[in-house]
Protein backbone atom coordinates (compact mmCIF):
# COMPACT_ATOMS: atom_id res chain seq x y z
CA UNK A 1 0.00 0.00 0.00
CA UNK A 2 2.85 2.36 0.88
CA UNK A 3 4.45 1.68 -2.48
CA UNK A 4 1.20 2.55 -4.30
CA UNK A 5 0.85 5.84 -2.35
CA UNK A 6 4.46 6.67 -3.08
CA UNK A 7 3.98 6.05 -6.80
CA UNK A 8 0.80 8.19 -6.88
CA UNK A 9 2.56 11.07 -5.13
CA UNK A 10 5.49 10.80 -7.55
CA UNK A 11 3.09 10.80 -10.50
CA UNK A 12 1.41 13.99 -9.27
CA UNK A 13 4.79 15.70 -9.01
CA UNK A 14 6.03 14.58 -12.42
CA UNK A 15 2.91 15.05 -14.57
CA UNK A 16 2.66 18.87 -14.40
CA UNK A 17 6.29 19.16 -15.50
CA UNK A 18 5.72 16.84 -18.43
CA UNK A 19 2.60 18.67 -19.51
CA UNK A 20 4.40 22.02 -19.46
CA UNK A 21 7.28 20.56 -21.45
CA UNK A 22 4.87 19.19 -24.04
CA UNK A 23 3.18 22.54 -24.67
CA UNK A 24 4.04 23.78 -28.15
CA UNK A 25 4.22 27.41 -29.20
CA UNK A 26 4.38 28.68 -32.77
CA UNK A 27 6.90 31.31 -33.80
CA UNK A 28 7.53 32.84 -37.20
CA UNK A 29 10.54 34.19 -39.06
CA UNK A 30 11.36 35.40 -42.55
CA UNK A 31 11.24 32.69 -45.28
CA UNK A 32 14.68 33.93 -46.36
CA UNK A 33 16.18 32.95 -43.00
CA UNK A 34 14.23 29.91 -41.72
CA UNK A 35 17.25 28.86 -39.63
CA UNK A 36 18.74 32.30 -39.22
CA UNK A 37 19.57 34.45 -36.23
CA UNK A 38 15.96 35.15 -35.25
CA UNK A 39 15.18 31.43 -35.27
CA UNK A 40 18.13 30.82 -32.94
CA UNK A 41 16.96 33.56 -30.57
CA UNK A 42 13.47 32.06 -30.50
CA UNK A 43 14.77 28.53 -29.88
CA UNK A 44 16.82 29.84 -26.98
CA UNK A 45 13.76 31.54 -25.50
CA UNK A 46 11.62 28.41 -25.88
CA UNK A 47 14.30 26.29 -24.22
CA UNK A 48 14.53 28.68 -21.28
CA UNK A 49 10.72 28.66 -20.93
CA UNK A 50 10.69 24.84 -21.23
CA UNK A 51 8.19 24.67 -24.10
CA UNK A 52 8.38 23.03 -27.52
CA UNK A 53 8.75 25.34 -30.50
CA UNK A 54 7.45 25.18 -34.07
CA UNK A 55 8.76 27.79 -36.50
CA UNK A 56 6.71 28.89 -39.53
CA UNK A 57 8.55 30.94 -42.19
CA UNK A 58 6.12 33.72 -43.21
CA UNK A 59 6.61 37.16 -44.88
CA UNK A 60 6.59 40.09 -42.45
CA UNK A 61 3.17 41.62 -43.19
CA UNK A 62 1.43 38.23 -42.86
CA UNK A 63 3.51 37.44 -39.78
CA UNK A 64 2.07 40.48 -38.02
CA UNK A 65 -1.51 39.66 -39.06
CA UNK A 66 -1.25 36.07 -37.84
CA UNK A 67 0.25 37.22 -34.55
CA UNK A 68 -2.65 39.65 -34.08
CA UNK A 69 -5.13 36.80 -34.64
CA UNK A 70 -3.29 34.41 -32.33
CA UNK A 71 -2.42 31.97 -35.13
CA UNK A 72 1.22 32.37 -34.15
CA UNK A 73 2.53 33.17 -30.68
CA UNK A 74 5.73 35.18 -31.01
CA UNK A 75 7.90 37.01 -33.55
CA UNK A 76 10.94 39.29 -33.54
CA UNK A 77 10.14 42.88 -34.50
CA UNK A 78 11.17 46.47 -33.98
CA UNK A 79 8.77 48.11 -31.55
CA UNK A 80 5.89 49.92 -33.26
CA UNK A 81 2.59 51.59 -32.42
CA UNK A 82 0.13 48.72 -32.70
CA UNK A 83 -2.39 48.20 -29.88
CA UNK A 84 -2.75 44.52 -30.84
CA UNK A 85 0.94 43.76 -30.24
CA UNK A 86 2.92 43.54 -27.02
CA UNK A 87 6.66 44.18 -27.16
CA UNK A 88 8.31 42.21 -24.38
CA UNK A 89 10.63 44.33 -22.28
CA UNK A 90 13.48 44.94 -22.37
CA UNK A 91 14.54 44.93 -25.99
CA UNK A 92 17.08 42.19 -26.58
CA UNK A 93 19.15 44.06 -29.17
CA UNK A 94 19.55 47.11 -31.38
CA UNK A 95 19.02 47.00 -35.13
CA UNK A 96 21.67 48.65 -37.27
CA UNK A 97 19.77 49.63 -40.43
CA UNK A 98 21.90 50.67 -43.40
CA UNK A 99 21.23 52.25 -46.76
CA UNK A 100 22.57 50.04 -49.57
CA UNK A 101 23.24 51.35 -53.09
CA UNK A 102 24.99 50.32 -56.29
CA UNK A 103 28.78 50.33 -55.90
CA UNK A 104 29.12 52.63 -58.91
CA UNK A 105 26.87 55.16 -57.14
CA UNK A 106 28.02 54.86 -53.53
CA UNK A 107 28.39 58.67 -53.31
CA UNK A 108 25.18 59.49 -55.18
CA UNK A 109 22.97 59.93 -52.11
CA UNK A 110 24.73 62.29 -49.74
CA UNK A 111 21.96 64.13 -47.85
CA UNK A 112 18.32 63.96 -46.81
CA UNK A 113 17.09 65.88 -49.86
CA UNK A 114 18.71 63.40 -52.24
CA UNK A 115 17.27 60.54 -50.19
CA UNK A 116 13.79 62.04 -50.51
CA UNK A 117 14.09 62.17 -54.29
CA UNK A 118 15.48 58.62 -54.58
CA UNK A 119 13.38 55.49 -55.07
CA UNK A 120 14.01 53.32 -52.00
CA UNK A 121 13.15 49.65 -51.45
CA UNK A 122 11.73 48.66 -48.05
CA UNK A 123 10.42 45.38 -46.67
CA UNK A 124 6.69 44.88 -47.13
CA UNK A 125 4.91 45.72 -43.89
CA UNK A 126 7.93 47.36 -42.29
CA UNK A 127 8.43 50.92 -41.14
CA UNK A 128 11.17 53.11 -42.52
CA UNK A 129 14.05 53.52 -40.07
CA UNK A 130 13.46 56.22 -37.47
CA UNK A 131 16.24 58.38 -38.86
CA UNK A 132 14.39 58.70 -42.19
CA UNK A 133 11.16 59.97 -40.63
CA UNK A 134 7.69 59.49 -42.09
CA UNK A 135 7.11 57.42 -45.24
CA UNK A 136 6.14 60.61 -47.09
CA UNK A 137 9.74 61.78 -46.89
CA UNK A 138 10.91 59.17 -49.39
CA UNK A 139 9.60 57.45 -52.51
CA UNK A 140 9.37 53.83 -51.47
CA UNK A 141 8.74 50.49 -53.10
CA UNK A 142 7.63 47.63 -50.85
CA UNK A 143 9.23 44.28 -51.65
CA UNK A 144 8.72 40.84 -50.15
CA UNK A 145 12.31 39.73 -49.67
CA UNK A 146 15.88 40.89 -49.25
CA UNK A 147 16.87 38.96 -52.37
CA UNK A 148 14.29 40.93 -54.32
CA UNK A 149 15.77 44.19 -53.01
CA UNK A 150 19.23 43.18 -54.21
CA UNK A 151 17.96 42.15 -57.65
CA UNK A 152 15.91 45.33 -58.11
CA UNK A 153 18.89 47.47 -57.15
CA UNK A 154 21.21 45.61 -59.52
CA UNK A 155 18.68 46.03 -62.34
CA UNK A 156 18.32 49.77 -61.55
CA UNK A 157 14.65 49.49 -60.68
CA UNK A 158 15.34 51.22 -57.35
CA UNK A 159 18.11 53.56 -56.20
CA UNK A 160 18.76 51.94 -52.85
CA UNK A 161 17.25 49.91 -50.04
CA UNK A 162 17.28 49.76 -46.26
CA UNK A 163 18.09 46.58 -44.39
CA UNK A 164 19.95 45.39 -41.33
CA UNK A 165 23.66 45.53 -42.04
CA UNK A 166 24.74 41.98 -41.12
CA UNK A 167 21.83 40.18 -42.77
CA UNK A 168 22.09 42.22 -45.96
CA UNK A 169 25.83 41.64 -46.32
CA UNK A 170 25.34 37.92 -45.78
CA UNK A 171 22.76 37.63 -48.58
CA UNK A 172 24.66 40.00 -50.91
CA UNK A 173 27.74 37.79 -50.56
CA UNK A 174 25.71 34.60 -51.08
CA UNK A 175 24.25 36.09 -54.28
CA UNK A 176 27.73 37.01 -55.53
CA UNK A 177 26.78 40.69 -55.61
CA UNK A 178 29.35 42.12 -53.20
CA UNK A 179 31.10 43.98 -56.03
CA UNK A 180 27.84 45.49 -57.27
CA UNK A 181 25.95 46.34 -54.06
CA UNK A 182 27.55 48.18 -51.12
CA UNK A 183 26.64 50.22 -48.09
CA UNK A 184 26.23 53.88 -49.07
CA UNK A 185 29.12 56.14 -48.01
CA UNK A 186 26.54 58.55 -46.60
CA UNK A 187 24.08 57.19 -44.08
CA UNK A 188 21.07 59.16 -42.81
CA UNK A 189 22.18 59.25 -39.20
CA UNK A 190 23.23 56.35 -37.02
CA UNK A 191 20.21 55.96 -34.80
CA UNK A 192 19.42 52.35 -34.09
CA UNK A 193 16.03 50.74 -33.63
CA UNK A 194 15.31 48.51 -30.67
CA UNK A 195 14.40 44.95 -31.49
CA UNK A 196 11.95 43.03 -29.30
CA UNK A 197 10.32 39.67 -28.92
CA UNK A 198 6.67 40.47 -29.65
CA UNK A 199 3.49 38.64 -28.64
CA UNK A 200 -0.23 39.52 -28.62
CA UNK A 201 -3.04 39.12 -26.09
CA UNK A 202 -4.25 36.15 -28.13
CA UNK A 203 -0.86 34.47 -27.97
CA UNK A 204 -0.47 31.35 -25.87
CA UNK A 205 2.56 33.09 -24.41
CA UNK A 206 0.55 35.97 -22.98
CA UNK A 207 0.15 34.09 -19.69
CA UNK A 208 3.96 33.77 -19.52
CA UNK A 209 4.65 37.48 -20.16
CA UNK A 210 6.24 38.20 -16.77
CA UNK A 211 8.33 35.03 -16.90
CA UNK A 212 9.45 35.76 -20.46
CA UNK A 213 10.53 39.29 -19.59
CA UNK A 214 12.53 37.95 -16.65
CA UNK A 215 14.26 35.44 -18.97
CA UNK A 216 15.02 38.17 -21.54
CA UNK A 217 16.41 40.53 -18.88
CA UNK A 218 18.65 37.86 -17.38
CA UNK A 219 19.88 36.69 -20.81
CA UNK A 220 20.64 40.26 -21.82
CA UNK A 221 22.52 40.89 -18.56
CA UNK A 222 24.57 37.73 -19.10
CA UNK A 223 25.32 38.57 -22.75
CA UNK A 224 23.54 35.45 -24.06
CA UNK A 225 22.03 37.19 -27.10
CA UNK A 226 25.42 38.64 -28.05
CA UNK A 227 26.94 35.15 -27.80
CA UNK A 228 24.22 33.66 -30.03
CA UNK A 229 24.75 36.44 -32.58
CA UNK A 230 28.55 36.03 -32.61
CA UNK A 231 28.32 32.25 -32.98
CA UNK A 232 25.80 32.61 -35.78
CA UNK A 233 27.94 34.91 -37.91
CA UNK A 234 31.17 33.04 -37.12
CA UNK A 235 29.55 29.87 -38.51
CA UNK A 236 28.83 31.77 -41.76
CA UNK A 237 32.46 32.78 -42.30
Amino acid sequence: MRIICYLLALLLLVCPVKLAAQETIIASVSPEFPNGLHAKYLRFLAKELNVALKIKPIPLARRIKELEKGDIDIIVLAKRDNPELIALMPSYSQIDENLFVRASEKHRISNQEQLRSALIGVSHGSHLPQFVGNRELANTVEVNSLEQKVLMLKRKRIDGFFHTFSSANLVINEMGASDAIVSSVWQPGRKKRLSHFVISKKSRLFKYKAQLEQIIQQAKNEGKFIQIRQQHYQSKN
